[in-house]
């Protein structure tokens, strides 16, 4: 598989199916995190492997319980205190060598969770492990094979490029809006059907809020009442943005 593509097929899974996972392959998932790069090739990672009840008893550690549960194994990625040189690019190392590793799983068709979460409970975990003091827990990976594939998400770059694009759309109208105490008041012009905008729920929820954004913050910005309506796939609604 090219690496771009494998790379644009990774998904973070959240269910696993009841298969385990050979001790080989996890510590071919391993190697691979440690050829990461690092600031002076210091590997500042360190790893801990858990299965069976030991695995499930970190769920007690996070709201994301049900997914180490459900996966057979979950890995825990330590910055190593005292192989760290600069912590701030140790911890950017980390973050390579967890990739890494997220990106060998879906090699081997397997699939895994990063769960960043779990750090709010880092120190009682920590301690229940009985984790020397000088690793510091970073990450969490639930590992398992797949019970099911998520769909794409869009990327916020692509979710940006559509918010400029309807505010743009919005300022080459030729209304104005004003905003009196506590509302807002939008004078309402003809407009062109090549205003209306193709965009997901989730992308128009966000524009929404980002033009909201805009009113709060005092600035004067043209708009008109008919500007956002929209094609939501795949029904064809018609709204307003504001009431």
């Amino acid at each position: 598989m090219k690496v771009l593509k494998l790379i644009k097929k990774r998904r973070s899974v959240r269910k696993f199916k009841k298969k385990a996972v050979p001790l080989k392959i996890i510590k071919e998932i391993l190697e691979s995190g440690r050829w990461a790069p690092s600031g002076l090739n210091n590997q500042p990672w360190k790893f801990m492997v858990l299965e069976g009840e030991e695995k499930n008893s970190l769920g007690r550690f996070t709201h994301y319980g049900h997914v180490i549960r459900s996966a057979d194994k979950a890995i825990l990625v330590f910055l190593d205190r005292q192989a760290s040189y600069n912590y701030k690019k140790d911890l950017m190392a980390i973050g390579a060598c967890i990739q890494n590793m997220l990106l060998y799983i879906h090699a081997r068709k397997l699939a895994a969770c990063w769960l960043g979460e779990i750090l709010n409970q880092r120190k009682k975990l920590q301690k229940s492990f009985k984790v020397p003091k000088h690793l510091e827990l970073e990450a969490a990976l639930a590992i398992g094979v797949p019970a099911n594939t998520p769909k794409a998400t869009t990327k916020i770059t692509t979710k940006l490029k559509r918010i400029k694009l309807a505010i743009l759309k919005v300022l080459q109208t030729k209304s104005s809006v004003v905003k009196p105490e506590g509302a807002i008041k939008i004078k309402q012009v003809q407009t062109p059907k090549a205003q209306y905008i193709l965009m997901s729920r989730e992308d128009f929820l966000f524009t929404i809020r980002t033009i909201k954004g805009i009113f709060q913050s005092g600035k004067t910005i043209a708009a008109t009442k008919d500007t956002f309506s929209i094609i939501v796939n795949p029904f064809f609604i018609k709204t307003t943005v504001f009431a």
